[in-house]
């Protein structure tokens, strides 16, 4: 699935560090094995350069945001507070309409969930096709 990060570090020397890292690290083409075909023994040159270009041609700004949260919000009244978080929400808006949500409700009977037992895709309304992954350093020692 996709992923967006959000990254909330502030421009300190210490999270400045981080967030130079993590920009270098999502900038660097990566492609799993696992998702995409192997190539012919002749092509794998070609298949890589392939890949990496198509990865590279992607904007970083497509999928990572650098929201300097306390920057942002140092000092604001409760109605410059709200602007920012409506000026981020806005700049992801894009993404979670993409990615949408897991709608685990069901309208079937209790008999046809008890014969789906065992699947996991049984009664789902909706599936989520995306993350949204965030750093601040509050957190970056719980996640």
């Amino acid at each position: 699935g996709n992923i967006f990060y959000v990254n909330l570090l502030s421009s300190s020397s210490m999270e400045q560090v981080l967030t130079a890292a993590l920009e270098r690290q999502l900038q660097t083409p990566t492609v799993s094995s696992s998702t995409r075909p192997a190539p012919a023994p002749a092509d794998s040159a070609a298949a890589e350069a392939a890949d990496a270009s198509a990865l590279t041609s992607e904007r970083l700004s497509d999928r990572y945001c650098h929201f300097d949260f306390h920057e942002r919000v140092r000092g604001a009244s409760q109605a410059d507070f709200d602007a920012e978080l409506e000026a981020l929400i806005s700049e992801l808006t894009p993404f979670l309409e993409r990615s949408g949500f897991l709608d685990a409700t069901t309208d079937s009977s209790a008999a046809d969930l008890q014969s789906a037992r065992g699947s996991h895709r049984a009664g789902a309304k909706r599936w989520q096709v995306g993350v949204l992954r965030t750093s601040c350093l509050d957190c970056l020692d719980r996640t």
